[in-house]
This record gives structure tokens, sequence and C-alpha cells, in this order.
């Protein structure tokens, strides 16, 4: 009988053990093994505390000492494993005494970590699903407000063009009247935004650039006046000068810049630096955060201010609130509704007494007039028909920067991984590589450029990536990369970065 019992337990799926009153493990079936990546041998006499979460460590202890002194007990614990993945199991436990009358307890650990990631799932989407059905609720809302908003500024709109006209031609008061006009007009834009996203519509979308409408915004009066009343509040803009346009409404994209500053400047009381940043951005990957960001070219808009910040569950009711008591007051709720009729992501990033950081993810477009722009530009960097080898995962960025080379004066070949660029160059000479570094799930570009070395010592390289990775681009760049070039590519910038490689002296 008892040798059917050992047979049962070695043979359990679930972990099952023994352990003394000080939690040393005495026994371990070998099951240990598929799950924590111990051996039976490797666990034994070791402290069952010390696979424990740092987290629910103490937790455990309790429900340890609980089950030695004659309860019985079951409870979730995040475990660690022997690679360092964190594992949820459900511990059940009851206490034993051994033939010397010692106490101890005997358990089982079973893994529920497939469950415990679902039900994260879950929640998430119920929390997405949430905040969804509130902005239909607000939109709703906003179109019952946008009609009485529009008859009232019509009248405003009006009376003021009366004044410009009625005023002399060296009247003072004729700026202050212009710019009831011309606030008056971009409310009334809003305006009708807002009742094409009550109406499921969403804003009319031409081809903007998002440095013009913060260009536009900080020379405006509603920022002169929201920043000139608090003279300690200091404010600092890093525009991308080869920002790629957007689709969107001006109006919408104005007000969302609007409300992000107000909301930034209140939340500095004291003072402090709010920063205003565009940058293009290329996710190799999605991006998990306040929404998951798809893998794709997007122009970044970023409002951060050094305030009193927000804790975690601050940050995700932010964007489901509506105005309190005027309906003309930023509304953080319309903010994430604006930005998802223009087809954008929203990120944000706070910690109490740190600060909050809001970055706006808006799809980048490639319009003609954006590329002949750029080409006139890159044409001082063009090149004298060297040839050059495109190494990329992604057939659009390969195909997008092979595109843009060709029209540079480049001979251009393309591989799709690392791999197929080895093969490559073991038969053929290229003047220069446009490395990506980041091409999952095989070598990337270190990895590549490491074995290039071995076959074309003296391989000239510009290195591509859409975030920093700078231990990886360190070490590429110490075998003789040059420099890195930030996806998404721009043509000035990527003429530019392989004019100056091919030119440097080795």
């Amino acid at each position: 009988m008892e040798t059917d019992y050992r047979g049962l337990v070695e043979n359990f799926r679930d972990m099952i053990y023994t352990a003394d009153a000080e939690a040393k493990v005495t026994y371990v079936n070998p099951a240990v093994e598929p799950i924590l990546g111990y051996s039976p041998a490797e666990m034994t006499g070791q402290s069952l505390f010390d696979f424990l979460h740092g987290e629910d460590a103490g937790a455990f202890k309790g429900h340890f000492y609980q089950c030695v002194n004659g309860d019985v007990g079951e409870a979730e614990y995040r475990i660690v494993s022997k690679t360092g993945e964190t594992l949820w199991v459900l511990s059940s436990c009851w206490p034993v005494r051994d033939g010397s009358g010692n106490h101890g307890m005997q358990g089982v650990w079973m893994d529920v970590t497939r469950r415990k990631i679902e039900e994260t799932e879950r929640t998430e989407f119920l929390e997405r699903l949430h905040r969804a059905e509130k902005a239909e609720a607000l939109g709703i809302v906003a179109g019952a407000v946008a009609h009485d908003l529009n008859n009232a500024l019509g009248i405003l709109v009006g009376y003021a063009e009366l004044l410009l006209h009625d005023l002399p031609a060296g009247s003072p008061l004729r700026e202050h009247a212009g710019n009831i006009v011309e606030g008056g007009e971009r409310a009334a834009a809003i305006v009708q935004d807002l009742v094409s996203l009550a109406r499921k519509g969403g804003p009319a979308g031409q081809t903007v650039n998002l440095n013009a409408i913060v260009g536009q915004y900080i020379k405006s009066p509603e920022f002169a006046a929201l920043t000139g009343t608090r003279n300690r509040i200091r404010v600092q803009t890093a525009l991308d000068i080869d920002l790629l346009n957007v689709n969107g409404s001006l109006a919408a994209l104005g007000k969302i810049l609007a409300n992000l500053v107000v909301h930034g400047v209140e939340a500095m009381p004291e003072g402090g630096l709010l920063s205003i940043r565009t940058e293009n951005r290329y996710l190799d990957q999605p991006v998990r955060g306040y929404e998951d960001i798809p893998e794709g070219e997007y122009a970044v808009l970023t409002v951060a201010d050094t305030g009193t910040g927000l804790s975690p569950g601050e940050i995700r009711k932010y964007f489901e609130h509506a105005p309190a008591g005027n309906v003309c007051r930023p509304s953080p709720a319309l903010v994430r509704e604006t930005v998802a009729e223009q087809s954008g992501y929203i990120d944000i990033k706070s910690e109490p007494g740190k600060g909050t950081t809001v970055a706006l993810y808006l799809p980048a477009r490639r319009d003609e007039a954006a590329s002949e722009r750029n080409l006139l530009t890159a044409s001082a960097y063009r090149g004298r028909a060297e040839s050059v080898l495109v190494v990329d995962d992604v057939k659009g960025q390969r195909e997008l920067a092979a595109g843009m080379l060709m029209r540079l004066n480049y001979l251009v070949t393309t591989a799709a991984s690392g791999q197929e660029a080895l093969r490559y160059l073991q038969r053929n000479r290229v003047d220069i590589v446009l490395l990506d570094m980041i091409m999952p799930p095989g070598m990337d570009g270190l990895d590549t450029y490491r074995e290039i070395t071995k076959i074309r010592p003296r391989q000239r390289a510009v290195l591509a990536s859409g975030f920093s990775h700078q231990d990886r681009i360190r070490q590429a760049q110490a075998l003789g990369a040059g420099a890195c070039v930030r996806k998404p590519y721009v043509m000035e910038t990527l003429a530019r970065t392989i004019r100056c490689e091919l030119d440097r002296l080795l």
C-alpha cells in the first residue's frame, strides 16, 4: 500500500512537499523540476521561504506557521523559478508530526499562472470597456451642449468682427478684437468636432504637423494668460525638426494640447517645469502601458510636469474624469476620446510627488508633399552610386529605407534577417550596411554585426532602432559600426547619416 501511495505522489503533476518546523524541505516530488526548474535534490534542505517572491514571502510565513500549529489552509502566492520567472501557485497545507513528535507540514503547490494571467487580461479588458462606455456617455453630453455653445460663439465672433470693421486702422483695440475673432473661430471649430464625435463620425482629418500646432498654441493669448499669472512656472519646448506629419483635425489636436497644458500647470501650484516635446518614434513591437500601442510609425507629442503626480489608481481613472461644474473646463476624458478619433493612443506615467508625463502617439503619414520636401533637403547628401545592404525584418520598413536610398542615388539590396544578410555578404561586397537593431526572433543587430565583422572586418554600417537600446548599440559601435539613426526614417536624417559614415575615415 505504501508503495502505491509513493507511486501516486511521485507521478503527481503538482508539487508535493514536506517540511520541518523551520520550513526546511525534507521531501519534494519530481514535479518540482518542470514547475520551478530545480531538481528534488537541489530543493531538499532549502527553506521554502527562499523560493517565494519578495512581496509574498511575509504572507506565506504566516500561512506556513498556521499550518504547522494545526490549521489547514489554502492561499495563492508568487514563487520565483530557477530562471527568475515569476509564477503563481495555489498553496494548500496541513500539519504533520514525525515519529519523534516533531511538528512539520505537508503541502501542495499547484501552478495557476495561466489562470492568473487570464484573470488579469479579463480585468484589463473590462476596465477598457468601462472607459469606452463612459466616453460614449460623454459624447452624448457633448452633443447636447455643442448646439447652444455654437450659437453663443456665433454671436461673440460676429460682434468682434463688427468691432474690427468699425475701429480705425491705428486703434490699439484692433489687436484685442482680432484675438477675440481668432479665439472664437478656434472654439467654433472645436465645437464642430464635438458634434462629429457625438455622431460617431470623428473630426474631419487633414495632413497636419504637431510642431505647427505647438507653435501656434504657445503664441496664443490663452497660453500667455495661463502661464503669465503663474510666475513660478517655467516652460520648455523640444520640437523634432524632422517630425513626420499626422492625419487629424487642427482644432481637435490644438484642444488636446491645451487640455494637457492646463492640467500640467494646475498640478504645479507651487511652480515647476512644464515640458512640451515632439519626436518621431518607431515601435518594433507593441508597447503595453495605459493603452496597448501597436507597432508602427508615430509622431509623438509629450507634455510633462514636475507637479504633484498621480497614484496608480488615479492614473487608471485619469482620462475618465468629465469636467466638474463648468462644461467649458478642459476635460481629460475629452482628450482620450479625441485622441482615439485621431486613430492615436495615450501613454501616461506618473508617481506621487514626482510629476506626470502624458505621451500621445499619433500614426505618422508620409504624404507626397512631405517626401518631396525631405528629398530637396536631403539632396546635399546624395549618394555616389555606392552599394547599400538594408537589413530589416519588417517588410514595410525595409522597402521604405530602400526606396529612400534609391532616390538618393544608392544601389540598394535588402535582407529580411541577419542570417540572410550574412549569406549575401559571404558572396558579395557592399560599401555600407543599414542594420536594424531589433529583429525578433532571430539574430538582432549586434549579433548580426558581430558575425559580419568575421566576414568583412572593416565593414561600414549604420544602425537603426525605434528604441534607444544604448548597451547593444554601444557594443556594436565598439566593434566598428557607425552612428545610429532613429526610426521612423526621415529622408534628410537617413541621407545625412549614411553620407557621413561613408565619408568617415576608418
